[in-house]
Parts: structure tokens; sequence; C-alpha cells
């Protein structure tokens, strides 16, 4: 499917939307925003968004670490540290969602935010994928957050529950007493709460 402008109402340039656009024809004071999906080439896009695009990508991975794993897997052993190093540089963040069943019925997403500062850079850029968590969860104050946190604030206030949120959390202990939380988290399910 080839790419197609899109006049977005008050927005004075145009937003290039795309499954297998040439990315090479774009230039930033013409197209400054590109949107990618899963099957578009990953290294153009990481080249757009080193000459000043911003690049949105879609990729089917449940946590920010496995994105950027995912990216940096697709290409093959010998350029790997070439792309740790321009994702490095260029990533300024991932936003992963997961959907979870609501108490009520229904279905809520639980959200994890990173957000590349120079701690992550440098993990990307030393191939140390694995610690970005430890990272996320030191640097909650700047607003990112896990899926573990996300999670536990949805059980704390009632929006899910207890089974729900162990189910999908990589460490399900955190539900006990200590374990990081959320600013502002409740200290007990809303539902458990007296009225």
């Amino acid at each position: 499917q080839d790419g197609q402008r899109l006049g977005l109402p008050g927005m004075v340039n145009q937003v290039i939307a795309a499954c297998d656009v040439d990315l090479d024809a774009v230039s930033p004071p013409s197209v400054p925003a590109v949107l990618t999906g899963e099957r578009a080439a990953v290294a153009r896009a990481i080249t757009a968004a080193e000459t000043g695009h911003l690049v949105f990508g879609t990729l089917h991975t449940t946590t920010a670490a496995s994105t950027v794993d995912r990216i940096i897997g697709q290409f093959p052993a010998d350029r790997q540290s070439q792309i740790r190093t321009m994702l490095a540089s260029s990533l300024k963040g991932v936003i992963s969602q997961t959907l979870c069943k609501k108490t009520g019925g229904g279905r809520v997403a639980a959200i994890e935010f990173l957000f590349v500062n120079s701690a992550v850079s440098n993990l990307i850029r030393e191939g140390k994928i694995h610690n970005i968590y430890t990272v996320m969860e030191t640097h909650a104050r700047d607003g990112m957050c896990t899926m573990d946190a996300s999670l536990k604030q949805l059980y704390l206030q009632g929006v899910i529950s207890r089974d729900e949120a162990r189910r999908r959390m990589r460490n399900p202990d955190q539900l006990t007493v200590g374990g990081p939380t959320m600013v502002g988290a409740a200290r007990e399910p809303a539902a458990a709460r007296p009225q």
C-alpha cells in the first residue's frame, strides 16, 4: 500500500501514513511526521528519525524493552551495533499497552511509558536492554511507568481483579506489601473501601 498524505485540520503541514512508503523520498520540510506499521522498513524509519522526521511506529510487542529488542533483532548480527547506536540517539520514547478485563465487564488498557533519557540511551547503545526495566522503576518520578506499576494501579483502583493483574504482571509479587507504586496510588482496592 502506498503512503498517503493526510491533510489534518489546523495543521500547516501534512503527515504521511504508510505501510511501505519510500522513506527516502520524504524530506523533513515537506512532511514533518511519518506513521509506520509493523511491515515498514525499520532501517529507513530510523534514518528518517535521524534526519529530523517525527516517526511513529507500531509493533506487536508487550513491553517497552521487548520493543527495543524487536527493532534491533530485525537486523543481522553484524549490523546490530550500528543500529543500537542509531536507535540510542533517535528514539525518544515507547508506549506499550495491554488490554485487561475490567471487573465490571469490558476492557481497560494498562499502559507502560518509557522515556529515553541518557541512562536508557546508554543501555541501548551497550546492548543491555534487559536493564531498561530497572531504569523505568527508578525514574517513575520522571513519568516512566512499568507495566507492572500500571497493572497494580488498576488493581488498587478496583478496575481489574487481582487475578487479572497477577496474570499479566512480570513480577506478580508486587501486589503484596511494598513494591513500586505509581504516585498517589491508593493503599487498597477501591472496591474494598467502605462507601
